[in-house]
């Protein structure tokens, strides 16, 4: 079974006025919170609001390889900037770059319960919180991804992979 967005994606990509774009990869830029700034010229709040909850659907419901550059953007709901703006939309081109990627559910014999986890250290240069990424994979079916700002300031790289870790271990608890 494929799971797929396909006609969300072209709808979003309608709405936005993008369905000629060029496609781009990766979905955001790299080190995209160390070139953030208040410098940049405000942008639509109400439009940037509409577009960072339709990814958000997108990435919750079959698109978990933008669920990292979702997050960093859904922190600036509140003061949304010309450069917020523009990784929105930069995500926009990457799924029309994608847009044929899915989820693939397929029997298998092995039953195997899969965790995968990571993190950024101090990823956030404000409050150099690290932000955390997990994956969940029950019989090699893709059950459950997450990707969050750590709720406390890790002093070093091994004490953000450990806190990544504990969330997934958490999570592998609750599905045994």
């Amino acid at each position: 079974m494929f799971w797929h967005q396909k006609h969300k994606i072209q709808e979003l990509l309608e709405r936005f006025n993008m369905t000629d774009c060029k496609g781009a990869k990766p979905p955001i830029e790299v080190n995209f919170q160390n070139i953030c700034s208040d410098d940049s010229p405000k942008c639509n709040v109400h439009q940037f609001e509409s577009l960072i909850g339709s990814l958000q659907y997108i990435s919750t419901w079959s698109r978990p390889d933008i669920s990292f550059a979702v997050n960093i953007l859904s922190r600036h709901l509140s003061d949304p900037r010309e450069i917020h703006w523009k990784s929105a939309k930069r995500i926009l081109r990457y799924l029309k770059h994608t847009i044929n990627y899915c989820l693939v559910i397929s029997p298998t014999q092995e039953q195997a319960l899969q965790g995968f986890s990571d993190s950024s250290w101090a990823h956030d240069i404000v409050s150099r919180k690290s932000t955390s990424g997990n994956v969940l994979k029950l019989a090699g079916v893709l059950i459950d991804w997450k990707v969050a700002k750590q709720n406390y300031v890790a002093l070093s790289t091994a004490e953000a992979e450990y806190a990544a870790l504990s969330q997934i271990s958490t999570k592998i608890e609750i599905v045994i």
